[in-house]
């Protein structure tokens, strides 16, 4: 698989243990060297919790194509205890 293959798609760190209260940032990374769209979906999991399914899409076009996507380049996630059974508002 081409994704995989040349790791177009990267998260660090993989894997880590959070104690209540603290918190760790991800990085999300997306390597443009194939011309086309890629998608991989990816499952983050926390032990004895919840798994949530994030769909990474990746866009590369020709150098001299011209593209238009309009989208923030971060996205913050809710807060959320773990635990705690109801979604964030």
């Amino acid at each position: 698989m081409r994704i995989q293959d040349n790791k177009l798609f990267t998260v660090n760190p993989k894997s880590g243990l959070l104690r209540p209260g603290q918190q760790q940032t991800v990085q999300l990374s997306y390597r443009h060297d194939f011309v086309g769209t890629d998608r991989l979906p990816v499952l983050l999991k926390v032990s004895h919790g919840r798994e949530i399914l994030l769909n990474f899409i990746g866009v590369t076009v020709e150098k001299e194509q011209r593209y238009v996507h309009f989208t923030a380049t971060k996205h913050q996630f809710t807060p959320v205890a773990i635990g705690s059974s109801s979604p964030p508002k």
